[in-house]
């Protein structure tokens, strides 16, 4: 049974998520067809709260986050015909904001101007990334998977840093498991016109 201290857990950072979570979840289920993909999206999402309460550990809850959202982003692009500079102050400010959200929860180790900097860092890097694969003639699955493992991959060298943990060991392991995820996202995917 989880113990919840309903003080520690209902403050202004996790609410935005929750609502982010709520958005995402809705868009997801609005725009995939796949019954089968919407039950496994659910289970990983209790699995990814349930883990995040036990372990105040953020991290697969704002990757999921992350997913539903830019998933969603993609499609309202392609289906409502958006314009693009829509879709990037919602990508900057998404990226901003979560992460600011979590880079603000372990800012004891590094200063204000700093935290500011690494958020400007992975919200240009996040926003440079979906531009590159928004022309790609792949599924808007593909592309977020893609966006998502480079965005875990630049996030997890960011706290590496700032919990002075950085060495070269620990960056190649994410190297390795992003471009596993990333070259069987690209050859298992459906390329349209092709």
């Amino acid at each position: 049974m989880i113990q919840l201290d309903y003080k520690k857990f209902l403050n202004w950072q996790n609410l935005i998520l929750g609502f982010f979570l709520l958005i995402g979840l809705v868009g997801f289920l609005n725009f995939e067809t796949s019954l089968a993909l919407k039950t496994i999206l659910i289970l990983v999402i209790v699995g990814s709260a349930l883990f995040t309460l036990k372990t105040n550990n953020l991290q697969y809850l704002i990757l999921a986050i992350l997913f539903l959202l830019i998933y969603t982003f993609y499609n309202l692009y392609f289906s409502l015909y958006w314009p693009l500079w829509l879709e990037m102050i919602f990508i900057i400010s998404l990226t901003g904001l979560i992460s600011f959200l979590v880079l603000n929860k372990s800012k004891e180790n590094t200063s204000q101007s700093l935290t500011y900097t690494y958020i400007t860092i992975l919200s240009l890097t996040n926003l440079e990334i979906f531009l590159a694969f928004l022309p790609w003639p792949i599924d808007p699955k593909s592309k977020t998977i893609i966006l998502l493992s480079l965005f875990y991959l630049f996030y997890n060298i960011v706290l590496l840093h700032i919990e002075k943990e950085l060495i070269w060991k620990k960056i190649i392991s994410y190297i390795i498991v992003v471009v596993l995820i990333i070259t069987i996202i690209i050859l298992t995917t459906r390329w349209y016109g092709y």
